[in-house]
């Protein structure tokens, strides 16, 4: 099937030419005027056959197909993006996961001690962020802090010695 930006039938050699590369100019693309300059035809040939074989309508389709061309491609690009994402966080979890299992195995009592607040507080804040997105959840409620970040240093000392004390 022939696509308008396509040659016509009955189209002349000159007139698909003098289309082809007014079609495939970049945007802006020149007057007629300019372009039958460009092509080394008259100006009144050109704007002839512009009428007779509807550039106009015919450069719409063009610049829509590439247009659609371009929005496939950027979509295929997002997927492959977000598969290549998707992947790399299973792989840096799977890491994470041994990581933790190793030092959960091998952590003495003594160990919790040398833990900071903010330090739990951190842990604590990723933890739940990443249960919150794992349940389709939202990670931030608006107008309250995140996690404890909006806690002072006397908080965060407060909370340390309530650690202790567990």
């Amino acid at each position: 099937m022939t696509q308008p930006y396509d040659r016509q039938p009955q189209e002349t050699d000159s007139a698909w030419v003098a289309f082809q590369r007014l079609r495939d100019h970049d945007l802006p693309r020149p007057s007629l005027a300019d372009h039958a300059r460009d092509v080394g035809h008259p100006a009144a040939s050109v704007r002839r056959w512009a009428d007779l074989w509807n550039w106009q309508g015919r450069f719409l389709a063009w610049d829509r197909n590439l247009d659609q061309r371009r929005q496939n491609a950027a979509e295929s690009a997002l997927e492959e993006m977000t598969r290549r994402h998707i992947e790399l966080a299973q792989q840096a979890q799977r890491i994470v996961a041994m990581a933790m299992s190793r030092k959960l195995k091998t952590l003495e009592e003594s160990e919790f001690a040398d833990l900071k607040a903010n330090e739990i507080s951190r842990m604590l804040d990723v933890a739940a962020k990443l249960e919150r997105l794992s349940r389709g959840e939202a990670t931030e409620i608006p107008g309250q802090a995140a996690g404890y970040e909006k806690l002072s240093d006397d908080d965060l000392l407060q909370l340390d010695k309530i650690r202790k004390k567990l």
